[in-house]
């Protein structure tokens, strides 16, 4: 018999010499890979205390995976802890980049954040400030950031929050409101008034010199009543500042309407104003005080005759400055 012929080998794909090389793979730098890493590994967390309803941790693990490694998913998760805290307007903006985000990486998921985010426009809480009269340089902050266009509406979170209103040379207004969902509160400012100007300063009766100072004594005593006329307008005005200072924090601390909290922001803003005539009265008072002691302590001039000695001492004030004004010669 016979033997049947050996079977040929079965040719394979290729050889090992053959095989194309795979192109290499750019490596990733190890410190990029550890923030991602960690960065995936923070979103993990935040996905599970998100479906544990732990909102408060799961958004802050959100928010630190989102600042080590920017994605779609993870400021998206975001998005959605934020609107289930209630945090609308902080959830409407991050949908809003999200879906600026998906669309930068051909994202599909952009629709689905543009949703989301119109969604959530209608019931966004509002501030509209209407102040009675324009003024020019009008500044509006509310919660002390400044407002780019005073007259747009403010969107801001349901809550407590504080609108100040101000303009050069005038007294500034502030309004505490309670913004709601769904709902566009309006502020209401009047006319702002203008900073008050401080009151002048009484004249002292000018005595008659002794024999030995020569006018050197009637200009004395008028420097220091003016300085202690100052001293009382600064006393009595500084007293006036801190009961109405003390009226606001109480009103502050109960009122419930706009109304009520507008009482304070009024005795606040008169507060100031008694400070600042306070102030002025003191600065007035202490510069007078001085002038009437040097012109007592200063020494003659034996040489200088009271006949030839000429002084006038007069109150200076005005806004932001107060002081006494000397001038002649001895």
């Amino acid at each position: 018999m016979t033997p049947a012929p050996a079977a040929a080998p079965t040719p394979t794909a290729a050889t090992p010499e053959q095989t194309p090389a795979a192109p290499a793979t750019p490596a990733t730098p190890p410190a990029e890979g550890d923030a991602r890493a960690r960065a995936d590994a923070l979103f993990q967390d935040g996905k599970k205390k998100l479906e544990d309803n732990q909102l408060d941790a799961a958004c802050d693990l959100l928010t630190q995976s989102d600042a080590l490694d920017p994605t779609v998913s993870a400021l998206g998760l975001l998005a959605a802890c934020r609107e289930q805290q209630g945090k609308l307007v902080a959830a409407w903006r991050a949908y809003r980049e999200t879906a600026q985000r998906a669309d930068a990486g051909h994202d599909s998921r952009g629709d689905f954040a543009r949703q989301r985010a119109a969604s959530l426009e209608p019931r966004l809480p509002k501030l509209a400030v209407r102040v009675a009269r324009a003024t020019p340089g009008l500044e509006v902050r509310c919660d002390g950031e400044r407002q780019a266009d005073p007259a747009a509406e403010i969107v801001v979170e349901a809550g407590p929050h504080e609108v100040a209103i101000s303009a050069p040379g005038h007294v500034t207004q502030r309004v505490r409101v309670i913004a709601r969902e769904s709902a566009v509160v309006a502020v209401e400012v009047p006319d702002l008034a203008p900073l008050a100007a401080p009151p002048p300063l009484p004249a002292a009766p000018v005595p008659a010199p002794p024999q030995g100072l020569g006018a050197r004594l009637p200009a004395a005593l008028v420097s220091g009543g003016i300085g202690l006329a100052g001293l009382g307008v600064g006393i009595g005005y500084g007293v006036v500042a801190m009961n109405r200072n003390d009226d606001s924090k109480a009103i502050y601390g109960t009122c419930k309407t706009a109304s009520t909290c507008q009482a304070g922001a009024n005795a606040r803003s008169s507060a100031y104003d008694a400070a600042a005539i306070s102030t002025a009265g003191f600065a007035v008072g202490a510069a007078g005080i001085v002038v009437g002691a040097a012109l007592l302590l200063w020494p003659r001039s034996k040489a200088t005759s009271a006949t030839s000695a000429a002084v006038e001492v007069a109150p200076l004030a005005g806004a932001g400055i107060g002081g006494a004004l000397l001038r002649g010669r001895f």
